[in-house]
């Protein structure tokens, strides 16, 4: 797995989804868009698709074996709060809302969620959209 790359193709999505967020259907740059979205998953998943469903697959099998493995691209939320910092690198951090719904052991009566995160690339559960835990690592 080549952290770095997956790390890039991962902002270059989050990025897209942010730009398509902020537009409404009725805009003729939504189309195209969206269509650089769907090539920017279709080659995420080709190239880092297997790697991160294996990673994933770890996290479900340890927290929450009643769920589901989901595509990769699930855990990608939406839409980020995104922040240049002084030193040019971006900060990601989530919106309220994102992430693939899950069943951990121990919280069955919470709303819990994994998220995808990048800079630095890990994978967060989110319990009742308050509380974040890192719980992968890349």
């Amino acid at each position: 797995m080549n952290i770095q790359e997956l790390n890039l193709a991962l902002i270059d999505i989050i990025l897209k989804k942010n730009a398509l967020d902020t537009l409404d259907y009725a805009d003729e740059t939504y189309d195209t868009i969206e269509e650089e979205l769907h090539d920017l998953e279709d080659d995420f998943l080709a190239t880092h698709g297997d790697d991160l469903e294996k990673e994933i697959t770890k996290i479900h099998k340890k927290l929450c074996p009643k769920s589901d493995v989901l595509s990769p691209i699930a855990y990608i939320g939406k839409s980020y709060y995104v922040e240049t910092k002084a030193d040019g690198n971006l900060r990601f951090d989530r919106e309220p809302g994102q992430g693939v719904i899950v069943e951990i052991n121990g919280f069955e009566d919470e709303d819990t969620k994994l998220l995808v995160m990048p800079n630095p690339l890990r994978l967060i559960l989110i319990i009742n959209d308050k509380t974040q835990k890192e719980v992968w690592k890349a």
